[in-house]
């Protein structure tokens, strides 16, 4: 009457469900990546903020300077043409 000396039984049933822990272990690795993507931009936003005025004002005169150089009006120009024929039509109108 014992039918468990002859074996296992080998059916779909047989087989245990799957572990959830390397599915859960990888969304940890994704957690921590985050976190650790998370920590950097906090890290580069903290040292923006350590600036000094004057540090602050530096670098605003450095866009200034490059905006009013003549590379960078080009190169607006060239990027920008419907900006550039609108203020030659606003030119030729208040000419008139």
């Amino acid at each position: 009457m014992n039918d468990s000396v002859a074996g296992r039984w080998n059916g779909d049933d047989a087989s245990p469900a799957q572990p959830l822990y390397p599915r859960i272990f990888e969304e940890q690795l994704v957690l921590l990546d985050r976190i650790a993507g998370l920590e950097a931009q906090l890290g580069e936003l903290t040292r923006q903020a350590d600036q000094t005025p004057s540090e602050l004002l530096s670098a605003e005169q450095r866009v200034i300077e490059m905006q009013s150089s003549f590379a960078w009006r080009l190169g607006n120009a060239l990027t920008h043409p419907r900006r550039v024929l609108r203020r030659l039509v606003l030119r030729r109108t208040a000419r008139r």
